[in-house]
């Protein structure tokens, strides 16, 4: 999975990186998308095993900050690829730059990003069942 930036105007050169940590400030005020690509997804069913249930049409989404349920574009776990795009706001502060928005967990300095997997019913409620911490300490 790939994670990259663009500021609010859209530039494509802006990553998050010192340089574009750079760019943001003094181009505009710190708005940003933040765009996840996944690849490779492990499938929609995954079968019962001993000791283990089994899952049948899983789906993964962005999930929400203080709201488990809410999750952006979930999408089908059998997918060819999917991407989710996220606005934030790129701030500064004692520690460093700092991503902020309605999708980014944890405190500054821990930010993250929750990948939630759960399977759909026939009336389209989301179950979770596992979720997956993206940590944008690591985001170049």
């Amino acid at each position: 999975m790939t994670t990259s930036a663009r500021n609010a105007f859209g530039d494509p050169d802006s990553t998050l990186s010192r340089r574009s940590y750079r760019n943001c400030r003094s181009a505009d005020d710190g708005r940003m998308e933040l765009r996840i690509e996944a690849r490779d997804l492990p499938g929609r069913d995954c079968p019962p095993a001993p000791g283990f249930p089994g899952y049948r049409n899983i789906h993964v989404g962005v999930q929400r900050r203080d709201r488990p349920g809410e999750l952006l574009q979930p999408r089908p776990g059998d997918a060819a690829s999917a991407s989710w795009t996220l606005d934030c706001v790129l701030t500064f502060g004692p520690a460093g730059p700092d991503l902020r928005g309605r999708y980014i967990q944890g405190r500054p300095g821990g930010r993250f990003i929750y990948l939630s997997w759960g399977t759909v019913d026939e009336a389209g409620t989301f179950t979770m069942f596992r979720r997956a911490k993206l940590m944008l300490d690591g985001v170049a």
